[in-house]
Parts: structure tokens; C-alpha cells; sequence
């Protein structure tokens, strides 16, 4: 699923700068060149995916919707947690930013994130999928939020634009 979710990521990069009218593809796509924007890029594909695939094949694989759920929350969160991690730190050693490891840093992210979630739905109970399904409206929600009103710090400035969210 990786490489999949890695493709819809990058083409996620792409649709923005040619749906820019319509304002609710700007949830859901990097609106700018920050880090937090680019974030977008590994949580959204996440989502639907696992939402998808349960969907898909809960009954194929008999697969438990408090874990799955739970997985996905993994996956997400994993994935937010690891993009800035990674990118802050290749900068602090290196001194530079690199468009090459960015790239390659969704990569990594997704699959970092999807080895954890699958481990958390092998050996874990799982939680009642309601809770899950709270917590991933409130990411994606806050994502919006974090979108329009973008707070004023470097995750969030475009270093490209020297701007912050929608603001050009």
C-alpha cells in the first residue's frame, strides 16, 4: 500500500495548482510549500485508505473494526509526527533544505507509519472504533482549521513565499 499511497501523495502535490477555485480541495491539498502543508500529503491519503480497504474487505479478511480503526489512527498519527521530524532534522545536519528528501521523506513517512499501524493491529485489542473515528474528524478538522488560519511559525511559512496558508 505504500507505493500507492505514495503516488496519490504526489499527485495530491500537483492538484492544487490546478483546482485552486474550488476552496474544498484546499483542505485536502498543500496549499503552500510549508512543512505542516506537505503533512497533508501522507494523513489524507492514510485516511481513505484505510477507511477503503476495511470497507472493501472487512468480510474477506475478517478484519476487527475497533483495530483496524485503531491502526489507522497509528498510521496518521505516525505519519504527522515523522514528516517535520525529519525534515527538521536532515536540515539541522545538513544546513539545507532538498527537494530530493522530501520527496523521499513521504516515502518514508508512509511506510513508517504503515509498518507501526499493521504491528498495532497484530498485537493489539483495539478501541472502540467510535473513539477513533472522533479523533480522525478532529485531525482532519484541525488540518482545515490549521489551513485557513495558519499560526505564524516555521512549520507553517512557506520558505518559497515567505507566507503563511492561503495568504499570497
Amino acid at each position: 500500500s505504500t507505493i500507492i499511497l505514495f503516488i496519490v501523495g504526489v499527485i495530491l502535490h500537483l492538484i492544487h495548482k490546478y483546482t485552486a477555485q474550488i476552496p474544498v480541495i484546499r483542505l485536502f491539498t498543500p496549499v503552500n510549500e510549508s512543512v505542516f502543508e506537505h503533512i497533508k500529503l501522507a494523513v489524507f491519503p492514510l485516511i481513505v485508505w484505510w477507511i477503503v480497504f476495511y470497507i472493501i474487505n472487512k468480510s474477506k479478511f475478517n478484519l476487527d473494526r475497533n483495530k483496524w480503526l485503531l491502526s489507522c489512527v497509528v498510521a496518521v498519527i505516525i505519519s504527522i509526527l515523522t514528516i517535520p521530524s525529519f525534515h527538521y532534522l536532515f536540515i539541522n545536519l545538513t544546513g539545507e533544505e532538498s527537494v530530493i528528501f522530501d520527496i523521499a521523506l513521504l516515502y518514508r513517512s508512509l511506510f513508517i507509519s504503515q509498518m507501526i499501524a499493521f504491528k498495532v493491529y497484530e498485537h493489539k485489542r483495539g478501541i472502540n472504533y467510535m473513539f477513533s473515528i472522533m479523533i480522525l474528524i478532529i485531525i482532519a478538522i484541525s488540518f482545515a482549521i490549521l489551513t485557513l488560519c495558519p499560526p505564524h511559525t516555521p512549520i507553517f511559512k512557506d520558505t518559497e513565499a515567505n507566507t503563511y496558508g492561503l495568504n499570497k
